[in-house]
Formats: structure tokens, C-alpha cells, sequence
């Protein structure tokens, strides 16, 4: 039997012991080592037991690791979302993930790079306002700045326009990573927001200093602003290959002057409306009265007034000659109406009445003149005898012969009524006929008037024919 070291057992009582699970009781020599094993068999059986149910458990959690190390290359991609795959930490499709499921060697050979990439925005952080509008709102800021506020540089945002205008305006950018792999190799998640506003805050100091606040304003229209402010914002990115695009810009404020003038300036903007209004309409008066003067030729008729002017202010008489004939041939084109062309065709009409009546009277005497000087007595008789048939025509005359040595003897003799009525009839005729030519003292233009030119208040253009026929002004009491 083994000895055991009094010391060693010593320290064992020293020391708290659990209850013993099994006891062994060994009272002799002979046959001891057997029954020592026959005395282990159970603990050694749930210690047996034991480890294999440890196994089996450690086997089970080694399946789960490793389902769970396969499933770790599975990423879902939510809509608004970009980002790439990496192996080794190096981009695997530069193009990047589109949204739904993605796969990749499990970590740590491959990984996924998530980001927003849709739908982010930023502000200019109040660049470009005055740090009162900031805390006291538009209204109560220009009410303050009227009083006792100033503009500090030092202390509010502004931006400068052409000719050191000074401008305030508030806007924000709509932006997207449309190239994942360029924006996280240059940029990055975290600094896009910083970066989209350093552009968007350069892009209006530079549309700024290339117009006027007064362009600003009223010329150029809020989209063609936004329009200039994206394309602006679109370059700067594209020159620092970001992968980023700005998909809109948005104008929470449009450009103001400072508060301390902004009163008087829209009064100014006012006026400059109303002056714009005043002159457009002024420029339609022109049109219409070019139109109705000349109708849609008066350009070109235009053009040789000026031309014709020139000549003759030089003393040019050939070059004024020549322009004269070309205008005459403007004037028989079929765009030159109104009342040039009223005037042209009067002026016609009397041309024509002068060569039917003086000018006929002309030729006649042409005519006379070389007959009179062949035989003045022949003419003289023949005209006598035409001059007293056309009297004796006349249906007025009235024809009586009277025997000859009659002497000094007063004859009683009244027309007959038909004679009476058909000269008092003509007289009339004749009265008419020659007021009526005394009225044309003008051109056609004189006489015939336009509707809008007969006015109440002109009595004499105003005729009315009474129950027995009779032509008398409106205004005349019966």
C-alpha cells in the first residue's frame, strides 16, 4: 500500500473539500488494484458521457460559426442606398451595388461598403445672410437695420456683385453619389456634406460677381438662376473627381439687398417696372402707328428716308435722285398700305382727274392752236357755232322768233311751269355740285374720316335727312 505523506495530507484537510461523490473502502492486500478499478468504472463512464456531450455541443456551435461565416458574404442593399464590395480591401465593381441582395467572400476576405445615396441635401449654412435676418426674421431685420443696424462684414454673410454690390440670398443643394468607387477614393462619406457646401458656397460668390443684383432680380428668372447656381456647383465637383451630382437647387431666399436700403430698393425696382411698362407700351404705340402709316413695309421705307436723308444732308443730289426712285418702287410693293398708301392713291385719282379735265382742256388747245394760226376765221366761225349749239341744247333754253320791224316793243312772255321747274331743279343741282367741291379743298384724307374721328362734339361732320328730305347738321333746331 502506498504511503502518503503526512504534510501533503495535512494541507488537504486544510483546505475545503466538496462532498465525495463516491467512496472507496479498501481493507486488504490481495486483489486491492482490481477492485481500485472496479470502484472508478462509474466516474470514469460520466466523465465519458460528459465529453461527448461537450463534443456534440462544440460540433453543433462549430456548424453555426461556420453557416454564419458563409451567410456573412450576404448583404441586403435598401433602396436610397449605394456602396461597393471589397476583396482585400480593394474595390471589386467600380460600377458599385445596385439595391436588393449582394454577395461577397465572407469577412475577412471580402466586406461591404454601405452609404446613403440618394436625397442628400445640404444648406449654404447661412453664408450669404446678415446675422439679424438670422435672429430676427426678413421684416423685423430691415426695421432694424433702418434704425440703429449696420452691415459688418466681420460678422454677417453677404456676396458681391458687379460693381461691389453687396447681396444676400439663401440657398440648399439636392445631390446623389452617382460614382461610388470615385467618391469613397476621394471623398468619402463623412466629408460630402462638407465638400457639396464649399461648392455650393463658391458657386454663389461666383455667379455673383458676374452679374448685377439688378439682373439678379428682375432679369434673370429664379429657375435660370438655379440652373446657373447647379452648373456652377456640378463643376467644381466634377473637378475634384468626387463621384457626386447635384440633382437640384433650391432657393429658400432670392437675392436682396442689405436691409438698410432694401426699402428704397424696391421702390427703386418699381419705378425701373413701371418705366420698363411705360416704354414697351410707347414701343407698341410706334409699331401700330408705323402700321397704320405704312403697313407691314414701313421698315423698308424707313430705312430709305434715312438713307435718302443722308444723301442729301452730304449734298449728294444723284444719290438722293436714286433713292427717291427706289422709294417709288417700295411704294408699288403690296406690304405698303395705310395711309401712305391712302395718300399715294389719291394723289393718283387727282392726277388722273387733272389729265381728264385740264389736261384734256390742254390737248384740245394744242389742237386749236395749229388750226387758228392756218385759218384763224374758219376756227373762230366753228367754235362760235358750237358754243351757241351748246347753248340752244341746254333743255333750259327756250327758243322764240320775232318778226323783224317790230321797233321798240315791250314784250309780256312767261315760260312754260315745265321750263320753270326743270331751271329751279338745276339750279339747285349746280348749288349743291359746288359746295360740295368747295368742301374738297384737300386730299381725299381730308374729307373722308375715320370713324373714331367722328366725335359727338364735332356738330359740323354730322348730317341728318328730316321727314321732307332735307340735309341739316344734328345739332340744328327744327
Amino acid at each position: 500500500m502506498t504511503e502518503i505523506d503526512p504534510r501533503q495530507d495535512a494541507a488537504q484537510d486544510a483546505s475545503p473539500r466538496r462532498e465525495a461523490s463516491a467512496r472507496l473502502d479498501v481493507d486488504g492486500v490481495v486483489g486491492s488494484e482490481a477492485q481500485l478499478r472496479e470502484a472508478m468504472d462509474p466516474a470514469n463512464q460520466s466523465l465519458t458521457d460528459a465529453l461527448r456531450l461537450s463534443f456534440r455541443v462544440l460540433q453543433v456551435a462549430i456548424i453555426v460559426l461556420a453557416v454564419l461565416f458563409l451567410f456573412s458574404g450576404f448583404r441586403t442593399v435598401g433602396n436610397g442606398e449605394g456602396g461597393v464590395a471589397t476583396v482585400w480591401g480593394e474595390i471589386s465593381d467600380p460600377a458599385g451595388l445596385e439595391p436588393g441582395l449582394a454577395t461577397n467572400w465572407p469577412p475577412p476576405v471580402g466586406d461591404f461598403v454601405l452609404f446613403k445615396a440618394d436625397g442628400r441635401s445640404v444648406t449654404d449654412n447661412n453664408a450669404f445672410v446678415s446675422l439679424a435676418q438670422i435672429a430676427h426674421g426678413q421684416e423685423r431685420s430691415i426695421q432694424k437695420a433702418v434704425v440703429t443696424d449696420r452691415l459688418k462684414p466681420e460678422r454677417d454673410g453677404s456676396f458681391l456683385t458687379v460693381g461691389g454690390e453687396i447681396g444676400h440670398i439663401r440657398v440648399s443643394a439636392t445631390y446623389a453619389v452617382a460614382d461610388p468607387a470615385r467618391f469613397l477614393e476621394s471623398v468619402g462619406d463623412r466629408e460630402a456634406d462638407a465638400l457639396v457646401r464649399l461648392a455650393l458656397q463658391r458657386a454663389v460668390i461666383q455667379v455673383g460677381a458676374s452679374h448685377t443684383l439688378q439682373d439678379l432680380r428682375d432679369t434673370i428668372t429664379p429657375d435660370l438662376l438655379k440652373s446657373m447656381l447647379r452648373d456652377r456647383t456640378q463643376a467644381m465637383l466634377e473637378a475634384a473627381s468626387t463621384g457626386l451630382m447635384v440633382t437640384s437647387i433650391e432657393m429658400s431666399q432670392s437675392p436682396l439687398p442689405p436691409a438698410a436700403i432694401q426699402q428704397d430698393f424696391e421702390s427703386y425696382s418699381r419705378v425701373r417696372q413701371e418705366v420698363a411698362a411705360d416704354i414697351e407700351q410707347a414701343r407698341q404705340d410706334a409699331q401700330e402707328t408705323l402700321l397704320a402709316a405704312a403697313g407691314p413695309g414701313h421698315e423698308a421705307l424707313a430705312a430709305l428716308i434715312d438713307e435718302y436723308e443722308r444723301a442729301w444732308a452730304q449734298g449728294d443730289t444723284g444719290a438722293a435722285e436714286a433713292v427717291l426712285a427706289r422709294m417709288d418702287e417700295a411704294f408699288e410693293q403690296s406690304d405698303v398700305t395705310g395711309n401712305v398708301a391712302r395718300v399715294i392713291d389719291s394723289a393718283r385719282r387727282h392726277r388722273i382727274g387733272i389729265d381728264q379735265t385740264l389736261g384734256r382742256d390742254a390737248r384740245l388747245f394744242a389742237g386749236l392752236q395749229q388750226a387758228y394760226q392756218a385759218n384763224p376765221q374758219s376756227v373762230i366761225a366753228r367754235r362760235w357755232l358750237e358754243t351757241i349749239g351748246r347753248i340752244y341744247g341746254r333743255p333750259d333754253v327756250e327758243l322764240m322768233q320775232l318778226p323783224e320791224g317790230l321797233g321798240a316793243l315791250e314784250l309780256n312772255i312767261t315760260s312754260s311751269q315745265v321750263i320753270k321747274d326743270l331751271r329751279r331743279t338745276m339750279r339747285l343741282d349746280r348749288i349743291d355740285s359746288e359746295a360740295w367741291q368747295r368742301g374738297f379743298t384737300g386730299s381725299a384724307l381730308d374729307q373722308f374720316q375715320d370713324e373714331s374721328e367722328i366725335k359727338m362734339d364735332a356738330g359740323g361732320r354730322q348730317l341728318a335727312i328730316d321727314e321732307k328730305g332735307r340735309v341739316k347738321g344734328m345739332r340744328e333746331k327744327d
